[in-house]
């Protein structure tokens, strides 16, 4: 069994608890987050136009409004996809079988695009709302013929209806939804097409996951890259994990920027002390360190005694200078 192999085991446990624990809103996002990476890895990407470039992309699910990560998939390159559909297509479907036929909406940009996404969600229950590039294979010969035009139109094409504003940039609006949006109505705040303004809402769901990831990241420097994608999962998985303890306690904090720094700390101790109990019963382990271990356990003061640099120190330098201890 190959390292590809035993990593996929894990992080499909972890998929698998994701769409088992939650279920999400009306309006999901998928989009790929891209994960640092310059050590060796046969599916790492070379994107030159990002912070990290060299990156490894995951697919994601993401939900719109708490911007928790309903499914995910690895993105391990093109020939490793079903023949007949393009990548892109193939991920969007890969992700959605835990929202199919239930009514969701599904944004994505345009890299996704394609008139058999469309097709295929609409027959799973699902709407699909994309920014186009009129200059895309699939699209249809009177939308190249009508560039120059300023249209907003419904056109049924078999089982998708399209809403298509042509904007400056010669982008448009994509819906297989068929009731919506009404011709030619606009948001009364911003003047703004409704399809434009629903679709800027909806969009940031999975940027906005891998933001307040990157906020509180387990992530460090490494060369192997099952250990780069563990700490992506532990990421999402504490994001998650205060994401329903908020849902389920909403007075959890009075101040709502201390709420998530104080579940994380909460979250750590809660992972430690079993393992530190443990180390203390070991009759095998150097003394001043179980005692150590003991006291902090015993403190009705954890994070206080975990924020202060010498208490670190101090726990280091049992042992001494040529053994070290590191936490």
């Amino acid at each position: 069994m190959t390292c590809w192999h035993l990593f996929a085991n894990i992080y499909d446990k972890f998929v698998i608890a994701c769409e088992a624990n939650y279920t999400p809103g009306t309006g999901c996002t998928v989009d790929e987050s891209l994960h640092g990476f310059r050590g060796r890895c046969s599916f790492k990407q070379y994107i030159p136009n990002k912070p990290s470039k060299y990156v490894i992309k995951v697919y994601v699910l993401a939900d719109n409004k708490t911007f928790f990560l309903v499914s995910s998939k690895i993105s391990t390159g093109g020939g490793t996809h079903a023949p007949g559909l393009p990548v892109p297509t193939q991920a969007v479907l890969d992700l959605v079988p835990s929202v199919s036929g239930k009514g969701r909406n599904i944004t994505t940009d345009n890299y996704y695009t394609s008139i058999p996404l469309g097709m295929e969600l609409k027959s799973r229950k699902l709407t699909l709302v994309v920014p186009t590039r009129t200059k895309r294979a699939f699209h249809p010969a009177f939308w190249r013929k009508q560039m120059k035009e300023q249209f907003n139109t419904r056109l049924t094409m078999q089982t998708i209806s399209l809403c298509c504003p042509l904007l400056q940039r010669k982008t448009r609006r994509l819906s297989s939804c068929p009731l919506c949006i009404p011709k030619k109505k606009r948001d009364e705040d911003t003047g703004k097409e409704e399809i434009d303004v629903f679709y800027n809402q909806e969009k940031g769901g999975v940027d906005s996951h891998d933001q307040m990831c990157s906020l509180y990241t387990t992530a460090r420097k490494t060369h192997r890259w099952p250990m780069r994608l563990f700490y992506g999962i532990i990421d999402s998985a504490a994001l998650n994990a205060f994401v329903i303890f908020t849902e389920n306690v909403p007075k959890f904090v009075e101040h709502k920027k201390e709420k998530r720094q104080k579940f994380l700390k909460e979250l750590a101790l809660a992972l430690i002390i079993p393992h530190a109990t443990n180390t203390t019963r070991c009759e095998t382990g150097h003394s001043q360190l179980r005692h150590f271990i003991g006291n902090l356990i015993s403190s009705k003061h954890h994070p206080a005694l975990f924020s202060t640099a010498q208490e670190m120190l101090h726990l280091s330098q049992i042992k001494g200078q040529e053994n070290q201890i590191h936490l």
